[in-house]
């Protein structure tokens, strides 16, 4: 996966389109509001620039899964936190919400209702040449496992030269505090994966 020396803010573009249902900006700047806080102050917890705060609270951007999570943080919210699921066991797969949890050409799926507290699962699907973002991230979470469905996964971890490529029925169990980057390197199709976390990432 070629390394991106973009800046967030020129990486994530309005271009890439937010579903409706997807769309978390409101969340947060409700959330930045409880919390009494300016764009400023935002933006000087979370090391990100107010103005991208702005577009994220507008839903004009769909930032990398590092930068979501930073934001998060800063306000103290939960991944889950980002989406309204309904609180039922069985999710079929006509009624599966979309959730955006970051990362540019990522399509996340919640497989797991919001009151879920022991686990969250995601069905992502990776567009091609989609990557999560240009900086490596971790999850506050005890267990990651990543599951390929279809097409190709790239994993590279911030202290391991050699990166992963994770073919269709391939699983990978990880420590999600470690620091890594996921991507699709395939130009000419999409990749799906199932991942989920033990507990839902704080």
């Amino acid at each position: 996966m070629a390394r991106r020396q973009k800046s967030e803010a020129t990486a994530a573009t309005a271009e890439e389109a937010i579903a409706p249902e997807a769309a978390f900006g409101k969340r947060i700047r409700l959330r930045r509001q409880e919390l009494g806080l300016t764009l400023e102050e935002a933006a000087q917890r979370s090391g990100l620039g107010r103005s991208f705060i702005s577009e994220i609270e507008r839903d004009m951007v769909s930032p990398s899964i590092a930068s979501l999570l930073k934001l998060c943080r800063a306000l103290d919210l939960g991944l889950r936190d980002l989406f309204d699921e309904r609180p039922s066991t069985l999710i079929r797969r006509a009624e599966r919400r979309r959730v955006g949890l970051g990362g540019h050409g990522f399509t996340d799926f919640a497989l797991t209702p919001r009151n879920s507290r022991r686990m969250l699962a995601t069905w992502t699907e990776l567009a091609p040449g989609a990557y999560a973002g240009v900086d490596f991230y971790s999850l506050e979470a005890e267990e990651e496992l990543i599951l390929v469905l279809e097409g190709e996964l790239v994993v590279r971890f911030e202290d391991e030269p050699e990166e992963i490529v994770m073919e269709a029925g391939d699983a990978l169990t990880l420590d999600p505090r470690k620091r890594r980057m996921i991507g699709n390197h395939l130009k000419d199709r999409k990749t799906i994966a199932v991942l989920v976390y033990t507990p839902p990432p704080s």
